[in-house]
């Protein structure tokens, strides 16, 4: 019963936005990328969090990282 207090306490701890600094560097995309994403409808859509400020959710990112094709290298350094 702690346990899932304690997750819980973790989970309100941690930041739920990140701004596009922190966008770009979870995704090691460039501004222009991300917005180019948003606009296709490839990328998370953010939030406006002040006049003129947006972020993006963080749950929202990490779903879109998760849901990214994984890369197959051989040993050889083929591509």
């Amino acid at each position: 019963m702690g346990n899932k207090q304690n997750e819980d306490q973790e989970t309100n701890n941690k930041p739920q936005l990140a701004r596009l600094k922190e966008t770009i560097q979870i995704t090691n995309f460039s501004r222009s990328s991300i917005y180019r994403g948003i606009a296709d409808g490839t990328f998370p859509a953010p939030v406006r969090i002040g006049k003129r400020a947006i972020a993006f959710k963080l749950s929202e990112l990490e779903k879109w990282v998760e849901s990214r094709p994984r890369v197959q290298l051989n040993s050889k350094g083929d591509k």
